[in-house]
């Protein structure tokens, strides 16, 4: 999609799922040419798939672009016209609504079979990961919490997990990475001192609280670097610390070295506190990363449970990672579970587990 101003284009075939596929997107279209007394003025409102659209062409190995800012870029000068046929396309050929749409952040309806639709929200960046899936009664519905997100969407609900393996009654807990808050969401459905949410995109803050019913009258919902946040913390204030972020890695390098356990993470952690780390990677980074908590807390247990059948995704590169202060013990958790059902499908998550830990 190199773009001559100048002359007919065509759209090339991106590198996308074929869920996403759209005749729209491979139409002829023609630019004017431009006169040498016109500009070119950038588009007030861009379509709504516009960002999305650019994550794709960015991604992947056969890629058409080197970046997610230069396919931006190129797409900004698409004719709208052409980008919003594509949005009507995926909507009435696969049931799929924007709702929202910005440069680094999507919001997709897509309808069931049953008439419901699931939402999810996709940093752009990465357009194959949805960051956020949750269930609402038809398309373009407002959300209001109704249980932990489907496992079928999305496995991060798992990390809800680490709130039974708590021997605080009423933990103080934070969230790195909050994304669309399904998840602060949960943990506040139960008893709790305080929640922290941090989040440092703007745009995903926004869409949380517009479509993912972010209640922020049980937790606070703040920006800034996760980092920053963690030293900013008064000692051993934390019974819970669930880290979920993404800078391109999961967890982002800055939250996989030993010194960011030993001079970030653990100041700020109660004696008994619990860690929950969510980890894609190959079996060689999994297995790094675990050996590297393992060496910053000797103290405490690690456990690595792979992402349950269930979620549909490769769980030898979908991980999450439990730091407990004692081991887990499988039916003690599954009768915790049985009275705060704190996930979706807790069966799948217990086959999980019990395969995982021996």
């Amino acid at each position: 999609l190199r773009i001559p101003l100048l002359y007919n284009y065509r759209l090339q075939q991106p590198p996308i799922h074929p869920m996403y596929r759209s005749r729209s997107i491979t139409r002829r279209v023609t630019l004017l040419p431009a006169s040498r007394s016109t500009s070119i003025t950038a588009i007030p409102e861009p379509p709504k798939c516009l960002g999305f659209l650019a994550g794709l062409y960015a991604h992947g190995d056969d890629a058409l672009y080197n970046s997610f800012e230069e396919a931006y870029e190129t797409l900004k000068e698409v004719s709208p016209e052409l980008l919003a046929s594509f949005e009507e396309e995926l909507k009435e050929s696969q049931s799929r609504t924007f709702l929202y749409g910005d440069k680094l952040v999507s919001v997709i309806d897509t309808v069931e079979l049953d008439k419901t639709a699931t939402r999810t929200l996709i940093l752009n960046r990465r357009p194959h990961l949805v960051q956020t899936a949750v269930k609402v009664g038809s398309p373009g519905a407002p959300y209001t919490y109704g249980g932990p997100a489907p496992l079928s969407e999305t496995h991060l609900g798992g990390l809800a997990l680490s709130l039974l393996m708590s021997p605080q009654a009423r933990p103080h807990c934070a969230i790195i990475g909050a994304g669309g808050c399904t998840l602060a969401n949960t943990l506040t459905s139960f008893d709790l001192s305080s929640l922290t949410a941090v989040e440092p995109c703007a745009s995903v803050r926004s869409a949380a609280l517009l479509f993912f019913g972010a209640d922020t009258s049980k937790f606070s919902l703040v920006g800034g670097d996760g980092l920053s946040y963690l030293g900013h913390q008064p000692p051993s204030s934390l019974d819970l610390l669930i880290i979920d972020a993404d800078d391109g890695n999961i967890p982002p390098k800055s939250m996989s070295t030993k010194d960011f356990f030993l001079d970030s993470v653990a100041p700020v952690l109660s004696a008994d506190g619990v860690v929950a780390i969510n980890a894609i990677g190959t079996s060689e980074e999994l297995s790094a990363l675990e050996a590297t908590v393992r060496d910053s807390f000797p103290n405490h247990y690690t456990a690595s449970i792979p992402a349950p059948p269930e979620a549909e995704v490769d769980s030898d590169r979908h991980a999450l990672l439990f730091i407990t202060p004692s081991p887990i013990v499988p039916h003690e958790l599954e009768a915790l579970l049985e009275k705060r059902p704190v996930v979706s499908e807790p069966q799948a998550w217990m086959n999980s587990i019990h395969q995982s830990i021996t």
